[in-house]
Order: C-alpha cells, then structure tokens, then sequence
C-alpha cells in the first residue's frame, strides 16, 4: 500500500499524519507530518487495552505502517508462547479497518535503511528499541514513495 500524499498547510508542521507502529513486547510508534519528519513518538506496554491504539489513529492520520511479523517453520515457537505479536498486529488493523485508514504491512529488515536516513543507530537497551524502530520504518517507508527528503536528516556536509 502507498501511503497517500498531503499538502502541508502553515500550522501542521507537528500534526502527525502518517503513523508506523512497531508492536512487541511494547507497541513503538512514531508520527510523521505531511513532508515526512518525526514529530511524535513513544511506546506502551502490549497489556493496554485497544483504546490506547484507538487514540494513537487520530482524524488526522491518514496511512498507518505496521511492522510485520512471521513464525517461520524453521523457528521452534516457545512452549508458552501466546503469539502475542500476532495478537497486536490484528488489534492495529482492526482499529485501522473500523477508522477507514489504510495501512500497509512492512518487513522488517527495512529498518535497516531507515536508521541510516535518520542519522541514528539503533538503541542497544532493546526496551526501548520499538518506538526507535517504528521511526526507521516510517523513515525508510515514506522516502521510497516519495513524501520524505532523503536527505532530510543528513548534514549538509555529509550530503
């Protein structure tokens, strides 16, 4: 799914407008405005109730990017493994569905690149990896469709 494109009027420059959501352990999210810059981001426990992700898809979100995930066959699942992500995921999309916001499912290794155009690596303290992620997700995502700079984070002398 293509993340739809805004004009940014005077005043949004902190309205998130797209939304990525890296679910775990914790939900990391991260908001971007029209042009494509960060400006919200954080994370919550998965044992919250759906309201949370609710209030997170705001009117004026207009596309959501969820970090996907996959139990490979070659994995051996954990015996007291609830599949808890999957579980998240499904909240996520069900939110979107009822809220008419598309969303778009994104592998995980894109990550990669989006640390690289925001100028960060990722954090070593894993409890707060998510919301880190979820930004490099939307990073990578909104630069390949065309609504983020590529060089947005990058300093001029770098360019």
């Amino acid at each position: 799914m293509i993340p739809p494109k805004v004009i940014m009027t005077e005043g949004e420059e902190r309205t998130p407008r797209y939304l990525y959501i890296d679910p775990g352990e914790t939900y990391g999210y991260a908001g971007f405005n029209g042009i494509g810059e960060v400006v919200s981001f954080g994370q919550f426990h998965y044992n919250v109730d759906v309201t949370t992700i609710n209030n997170l898809i705001t009117p004026e979100i207009i596309f959501v990017g969820i970090e996907d995930y996959r139990n490979y066959s070659s994995h051996q699942q954990k015996k007291w493994s609830r599949n808890q992500t999957s579980k998240n995921i499904g909240k996520i999309e069900t939110v979107c569905e009822l809220k008419g916001v598309p969303y778009a499912l994104l592998m995980s290794g894109n990550k990669t690149t989006g640390y690289l155009m925001l100028g960060l690596q990722p954090p070593s303290n894993h409890s707060i990896s998510h919301q880190y992620d979820a930004a490099a997700h939307g990073a990578n995502h909104l630069t390949i469709h065309g609504i983020r700079d590529p060089m947005l984070n990058i300093p001029e002398g770098e360019r």
